[in-house]
């Protein structure tokens, strides 16, 4: 669901969504949350912030991912990194 008044409005092409920038560069991204009911094992949330960089042939983007545990143990983390690139770093 994406809102028309927006500046990219993305379309679905496949299994990938794509859109493309206005000529000013700015895009807003937001995540609506989604509620199921249940019960439950484990409970987290999750915030990220992304900045992204773009130059003459280089795209930076630095993503912070915060987890916060409410209840159980989280096993594992896993992120993927589609298309070429390189991780830097990696804290925590």
């Amino acid at each position: 669901e994406f809102r028309q008044d927006a500046g990219v409005i993305p379309s679905l092409e496949g299994e990938v969504w794509r859109g493309f920038l206005p000529l000013h560069g700015r895009c807003d991204v937001s995540w609506k949350p989604v509620r199921k009911t249940g019960e439950g094992k484990l409970f987290f949330t999750t915030t990220s912030r992304v900045n992204v960089g773009v130059g003459a042939g280089l795209l930076r983007q630095t993503s912070i991912i915060d987890y916060k545990i409410l209840q159980g143990q989280l096993e594992a983390i896993s992120v993927n990194l589609e298309g070429p690139g390189e991780v830097l770093a990696v804290d925590g």
